[in-house]
């Protein structure tokens, strides 16, 4: 019963967050912010389309938005595209900012596309850049694990 109020709770949070933002959309239809948030709370409730679709509305008004992307990135690897993730988190990179969280997103992206080797570099780059990133670490646990077996 516990764990049923827990997930109303959950849901009832990021619905009303929603309701938020669509009206902050609404008062201004270019307001990133209310986008991108919107998007990250579709995410949270596993509706990675409509999150998507707030991202690339988000990035029509001004392109260039790393936390916008790099979100997008995450809907589409949920989504199981990982060639679109990596052309969102790739253009991240070519656009200078270079963060340890868009190589774990490479690397999982080329996990998941079996190019191991590929992985593995971004995975390097990524602890290189943050040796303490509790992702990185995790996604190394999980090469290693699967080296092993």
């Amino acid at each position: 019963m516990e764990s049923k109020r827990a997930t109303q709770l959950f849901f009832e949070r990021y619905t009303g967050a929603i309701s938020c933002f669509d009206k902050a959309s609404s008062l201004n239809s270019r307001y990133l912010e209310s986008l991108h948030n919107k998007g990250c709370a579709l995410q949270r409730l596993d509706e990675f389309e409509a999150a998507i679709d707030c991202f690339d509305k988000a990035e029509s008004i001004r392109a260039g938005l790393f936390e916008t992307l790099n979100n997008k990135a995450l809907s589409l690897i949920a989504l199981g595209d990982c060639t679109g993730a990596l052309t969102c988190v790739d253009r991240c990179i070519s656009m200078g900012l270079v963060k340890s969280s868009f190589y774990v997103v490479r690397s999982t992206c080329f996990l998941a596309l079996d190019q191991i080797g590929e992985g593995l570099f971004d995975l390097t780059i990524s602890l290189k850049l943050d040796p303490q990133s509790k992702h990185a670490l995790a996604l190394l646990e999980v090469f290693n694990r699967a080296a092993t077996a």
